[in-house]
């Protein structure tokens, strides 16, 4: 017996199967397209067309006399059961127009399937995605549910471009382990290199990265990505569809990694000019599935801690917070050496200019110093030379932020010449580095001086 269970309520799948007629009236002879998609979706999943099949609409009334709200989201599931076994399949529907949003709109409705999915008690199931085919044509109505009498399930005479976003849907289902049915009815001849890219998962974060921002303006960072040699940090934004790509990601890229995963919940991400943007948290359903694969999950939105007198004598450094600070501030969501260009990710060291160990000595508040301690302007990214010449005073940044090799003796001619050498000017006709009028502010001016007046106090 196959037991197929579809929502009342979901909207686009009220288009395609009729939901709420067959469920007034009980009568599932009201379903259509039952034999064009329910087929298509059954053969894809490998069952025999002889087996007897069950539909069911849900919600079902409850004792009590008042609709359930078992299944939510856009997708039906395909449950087969005997004596020996029992399984259960997820499939999600895409949306309905492949010029327009299709994939997007996989990314975006996807994570509350996903989620339910991945709580279901069954040893025997498995997640789909079904894609959707309504000929698209600028004299539809996309709200008239007649064009639903045309095929949904043959993609044949459409050709359109598979773009990069769509092929990168693609990427992230692969690498959650989530079929595809009907991907194998996709016209790839307008783009032939992402037909051979979407077959593969990705294989690592930094690929997942790499994809995902080629496809992002310089102006709209959706996400950063960090990877140090043990942890990656993903840094999200929330707001509009946003929110749901980052669980995505986070989920692929804890399928892909070994290593420790953290998502930050983020307002805004690589902007200079302050904007504050109204963020929707990820909801608890969704922190819930990410804490479930082991994905540990901030919120800069709250508070640095709840109890400040707690942690008067508590340590004011915050890597991760450190580290998207930077981002934000460089504008770039890869790492690289100020002073040499470097890109090693594992090289490249979130550098402070005021030392969070002196920071935690001020006498000030708890708060305060975490405020300096997560500045972006109280930091660069050095690599691991740059990072300890810094330290250690052998360069250091002159009021107007040019950088100068330490006179005070401690290196050698020769050993000036070496930093030199591992210094790439970003100001050829003075043959040196300065920072940029446009980052050196105020705030990054005095952490600088703090710096000058530890490494050389002659100065003052």
């Amino acid at each position: 017996m196959i037991t197929v269970t579809l929502p009342k309520r979901n909207r686009l799948l009220q288009k395609v199967f009729n939901t709420i007629a067959v469920h007034e009236n009980r009568d599932d002879s009201l379903l259509t397209h039952r034999t064009d998609v329910l087929d298509v979706i059954l053969t894809g999943l490998g069952f025999n067309s002889h087996d007897k099949i069950e539909i069911k609409v849900v919600p079902e009334y409850n004792q009590d006399g008042r609709e359930s709200k078992e299944q939510n989201g856009q997708f039906i599931t395909i449950e087969r059961s005997s004596q020996e076994k029992s399984e259960i399949h997820y499939v999600f529907f895409s949306y309905e127009f492949p010029n327009e949003t299709r994939n997007g709109y996989i990314v975006a409705k996807l994570p509350i399937s996903y989620r339910i999915f991945y709580a279901d008690a069954h040893e025997n199931k498995s997640f789909n995605v079904f894609l959707l085919c309504v000929t698209p044509s600028d004299a539809i109505d996309k709200n008239d549910e007649t064009v639903y009498a045309d095929s949904v399930t043959s993609f044949a005479g459409v050709v359109h471009a598979v773009n990069d976003y769509q092929t990168f849907a693609y990427k992230i289902c692969r690498t959650l382990s989530i079929n595809i049915i009907n991907y194998g009815q996709l016209d790839w001849s307008l783009n032939r290199a992402n037909e051979v890219e979407a077959q593969t998962p990705f294989r690592s974060v930094k690929k997942m990265k790499d994809f995902r921002n080629k496809m992002v303006r310089a102006n709209n960072k959706s996400s950063y990505i960090i990877e140090n040699a043990n942890d990656t940090i993903l840094y999200g934004k929330t707001f509009g569809n946003n929110g749901f790509e980052i669980i995505l990601m986070a989920a692929a890229a804890k399928a892909i990694t070994r290593g420790k995963v953290f998502l930050w919940q983020i307002k805004d991400t690589n902007r200079l000019d302050g904007e504050d943007r109204n963020a929707t948290p990820i909801t608890a359903d969704n922190l819930e599935l990410l804490k479930s694969l082991g994905i540990e999950c901030f919120d800069e939105l709250r508070d640095y801690t709840p109890n400040e007198e707690a942690l008067v004598d508590g340590d004011a450094r915050n890597q991760a917070e450190f580290m998207k600070n930077l981002m934000r501030k460089y504008g770039s969501d890869e790492k690289k050496c100020f002073l040499c260009n470097c890109n090693i990710q594992r090289l490249i060291i979130a550098s402070h200019i005021h030392r969070v160990c002196d920071i935690n000595r001020e006498n000030i508040t708890f708060m305060e110093k975490r405020a300096k301690a997560v500045s972006g302007d109280n930091g660069l990214w050095l690599c691991a030379n740059h990072d300890k010449l810094f330290e250690y005073g052998l360069i250091y940044f002159d009021e107007n932020g040019a950088m100068k090799v330490s006179d005070s003796g401690d290196l050698t001619e020769e050993q000036k010449e070496f930093v030199e050498g591992i210094t790439i000017p970003n100001d050829p006709a003075n043959n040196s580095v300065v920072i940029a009028e446009e980052l050196l502010t105020e705030e990054m001016k005095h952490f600088l001086s703090i710096h000058r007046q530890r490494t050389h106090p002659e100065l003052y």
